[in-house]
């Protein structure tokens, strides 16, 4: 059986993508940026001391390669052995609001593509390749959250931000866009969704010099769920979506995000099947990932229903407050669930096994 290459392995997502495959008895070349990241990283532990990855590291279905930074990665060595490949790896960093906006995340997201469709193009043995897109190369970002309320959002559907429009607001330094969406967010999404572009460029010029694989580009909403990438002090610290549901933990008067910067949610070990179907079936296609639509008063106000003993420990934020269903927003269609024949868990099942997490990682001193 061929090797399947994963970028992005210490990520929320990527972790939850490689665990998968390891789970279905698939060799897996994982990459990092260094051998071992500095103190000033997030995840300094290195992932050979994960329980989660420390075994299929000794048994060596799992190897790693040190491929440098994602704009500059040489993925010749990693690239050995593999027939398909899941790119995950992406610069996170939402809380921006000005800055070299080109320079920082469109030539890192697109360069790091770009590297890596150059390792593809030397394989002859790669079926399929996916990559991890978002909801928000999808979103209207030009309109306020809470006036899309009957509004559709497709496979098939495009933010309109140009690289033009996010280079002002990034000079404006202004900390949200006329509609309210965060510039840090903006950034982001505009930036995955150059990159993801780019991606489909690469894919057709190789179509045209009779290259067969497949490319996937999966967009996901939300992604919620147990963290189980190698994890350090603060726990916070972890992922975009464990720091904001941590903090609903943190006692009545902690902070609930609303509205969060999507209604629709996907759990990350959902997320990871789909991926993995993906890559298995090889089929090309571009797919939201969503499962159901949520927000984080709702979360707030069943977190003591599921643990009535911590009760006092949840933030209030403000009752009965729906704002996922008043005003609403934006509805979701795609043709990912129906294609890969995948199974969603449910909001509260996605709730109960992250805090089950949490709480442990709590208890390690995390």
């Amino acid at each position: 059986m061929s090797a399947v290459l994963i970028t992005g392995i210490t990520g929320f997502l990527g972790a939850h993508v490689a665990h998968t495959f390891l789970q279905n008895a698939h060799p897996v070349h994982a990459t990092l940026r260094s051998p071992s990241p500095s103190p000033s990283k997030l995840l300094p532990i290195p992932i050979q001391k994960s329980p989660v990855f420390a075994p299929f590291i000794a048994s060596g279905q799992l190897k790693l390669f040190v491929v440098g930074d994602l704009g500059e990665a040489d993925y010749g060595e990693a690239m050995r052995g593999v027939g398909r490949v899941v790119h995950t790896a992406f610069r996170v960093d939402i809380s921006k609001t000005d800055g070299d906006f080109r320079r920082e995340l469109v030539d890192v997201g697109v360069g790091g593509m770009g590297r890596l469709f150059d390792a593809v193009d030397k394989n002859p043995e790669i079926k399929s390749v996916v990559i991890t897109s978002s909801m928000g190369a999808c979103n209207d970002l030009k309109t306020a959250w809470e006036k899309q309320a009957g509004t559709v959002v497709t496979d098939d559907t495009w933010n309109d931000y140009t690289l033009e429009e996010v280079d002002e607001l990034c000079a404006s330094k202004a900390p949200t866009n006329e509609a309210g969406w965060q510039t840090g967010m903006i950034m982001y999404m505009v930036a995955k969704k150059y990159a993801e572009l780019f991606a489909w460029e690469r894919y057709e010029a190789a179509q045209k010099r009779g290259k067969t694989w497949s490319l996937t580009a999966i967009c996901p909403t939300m992604i919620l769920g147990p963290p189980i990438q190698p994890i350090t002090p603060p726990l916070l610290m972890s992922s975009v979506s464990t720091t904001v549901m941590w903090l609903l933990a943190g006692g009545p008067g902690s902070m609930v995000v609303s509205p969060p910067a999507s209604i629709w949610f996907i759990d990350v070990r959902d997320c990871a099947e789909e991926h993995y179907r993906a890559a298995i079936k090889g089929k090309t296609g571009r797919y939201i990932s969503g499962s159901g639509i949520y927000d984080f008063q709702q979360i707030t106000e069943l977190l003591p229903t599921l643990y009535p003993d911590q009760a006092a420990r949840f933030a209030r934020g403000e009752p009965g407050k729906r704002p996922s269903l008043d005003p609403g927003s934006y509805g979701i269609e795609s043709k990912m669930g129906e294609e890969f024949g995948i199974e969603y868990r449910g909001l509260e099942t996605v709730v109960k096994d992250t805090f089950d997490r949490l709480f442990e990682l709590e208890k390690q001193g995390l």
